[in-house]
């Protein structure tokens, strides 16, 4: 058997080599090269895909945008192509070898993303834009797949959550390291805080997301017994310092509530806490709503503030909610608003509010960055799961957030104190991303949505296994 597949492998080898070459010398595309790198993956994961799995986790923080196929294109290497092929792999292990873990597919975390992604599949038959919304929907399969399922299962061989915060953390310190040398180089201003983390992070928010949502992990590491409390004492104040010249205003905003967060899972306040923010959320939307009081904060492109090289004006025109960005968004939510309710029942589709949304708009909220040359999103998460899959959208991902955090206090409470604070960091790392997810839309980024489905399958695999670490 081992002669067989060493002669398999050798063939399929010299296969594939050639097949590549031939395929650049007569197409002149780039994109065959990775031929022979695709094959030796899929091999080595239809043996062992965990080793397939770390090497995703280790490439994410690592990896850049780059157009393909004459720019028509994007993809994010070499984390994109390693995570379509983790996925096909999946499928054809399950295929060949169906081994159905009850328990997972029994939690109602599972069953809320389930129902998600089948909803967000149903949603893409009515879409506006269907070739938008199935491109969206893939992407969002192999998201899932990977980061959720495949996350569970390796935990399940690994027993070792912290394991996997490792493979991800290690390479965001070079990240890290590299964008504060690059910014030390430019006097640490807040102008350069968009630019200095370039190619690895597309801008400062989702740099300062993904920085802030692994600092809990690194600070229950600080309580170790061992060389490991020192390591994790100098990465914290590393990756802090990176947050404090993040200049991101969401990333400052959810570090400050983190202990408070983690005051709430000690008093075991989470889900009064949870119900109390979502009754809030409610009374302020419809007071917003009733009578147009929403108008008040129309300021015009007149009136509002851009302030690119300082930031304390900056937090001063937010505060006033003058500055350009929180106007721009409102401009955006509005727009949504109506959106949801033109199609409140099957929305707009994955991924089409942008080509959507202007036709939507009010004018009292225009601001001078409402062309949107770059193409930007509604700016909100929770919105935005309103607009792409009308009211049970919405509800399906609000849904899995408040169960999320209602199962992350009871396993809180049950599991033993080893245990307790890996739960503690996982609840906190998911209640910082929620708050970056209020105002952005992140979860379609691999460094954002990775982190999210990660933090979710820690919570299902530690209420299952509880004692397995």
């Amino acid at each position: 058997m081992l002669n067989w597949y060493s002669k398999t492998t050798f063939w399929l080898n010299i296969f594939v080599f050639v097949t590549a070459i031939v395929g650049i010398l007569w197409t002149g595309e780039e994109l065959w090269a990775f031929l022979p790198l695709a094959a030796c993956i899929s091999f080595l994961g239809l043996t062992n895909y965990q080793w397939v799995y770390a090497t995703v986790i280790l490439s994410i923080p690592l990896s850049v945008d780059r157009l393909m196929l004459d720019e028509t294109v994007s993809l994010s290497l070499p984390s994109e192509p390693i995570l379509v092929l983790l996925m096909l792999m999946i499928f054809v292990k399950f295929v060949l070898n169906p081994q159905v873990d009850r328990a997972l597919w029994l939690h109602p975390i599972t069953h809320w993303i389930v129902w998600g992604w089948i909803w967000t599949l149903i949603c893409t038959v009515f879409s506006t834009h269907v070739l938008v919304s199935l491109k969206a929907t893939i992407m969002k399969t192999w998201t899932i797949t990977v980061f959720f399922f495949a996350t569970y299962y390796v935990l399940k061989k690994w027993r070792n959550v912290p394991n996997i915060w490792l493979l991800y953390i290690t390479p965001l310190i070079f990240v890290v390291i590299y964008a504060l040398v690059r910014h030390l180089e430019r006097g640490l201003t807040f102008y350069w805080s968009s630019f200095v983390m370039s190619p690895f992070y597309k801008n400062h928010v989702n740099y300062g997301a993904a920085v802030a949502a692994v600092l809990p992990f690194i600070l229950v590491s600080i309580f170790s017994r061992s060389w490991v409390r020192w390591v994790s004492l100098i990465v914290f104040l590393l990756f802090f310092t990176a947050i404090l010249f993040t200049y991101t205003r969401a990333t400052y905003i959810a570090i400050l509530f983190l202990p408070t967060t983690i005051l709430a899972y000690y008093l075991r306040i989470v889900r009064l806490s949870v119900l109390a923010v979502l009754i809030g959320t409610l009374l302020l939307t419809v007071y917003l709503l009733y009578d147009n009081n929403y108008l008040m904060f129309a300021h015009g492109d007149k009136y509002t503030e851009w302030h690119k090289n300082s930031f304390e004006k900056q937090i001063s025109a937010t505060a006033k909610l003058k500055d350009v960005s929180s106007v721009e968004r409102l401009y955006r939510w509005i727009a949504a608003y109506n959106m949801i309710v033109e199609r409140p029942v099957t929305g707009f589709g994955a991924g089409t509010f942008i080509f959507e949304y202007k036709g939507y708009t009010n004018a009292f909220f225009r601001t001078e960055v409402s062309a949107n040359i770059e193409n930007s999103g509604l700016h909100s998460q929770f919105i935005g799961a309103f607009v792409e899959g009308g009211i049970l959208g919405g509800i399906l991902f609000i849904g899995l957030v408040v169960s999320a955090l209602f199962h992350s206090q009871r396993i809180f409470v049950q599991v033993s104190k080893k245990e307790r604070k890996w739960i503690l960091a996982t609840g906190s790392s998911f209640v910082i991303l929620l708050m970056h997810l209020l105002i952005n839309d992140l979860l379609e980024v691999d460094e954002i949505g990775s982190l999210f489905y990660i933090n979710l399958s820690v919570l299902v695999y530690l209420d299952i296994h509880k004692g397995n670490v």
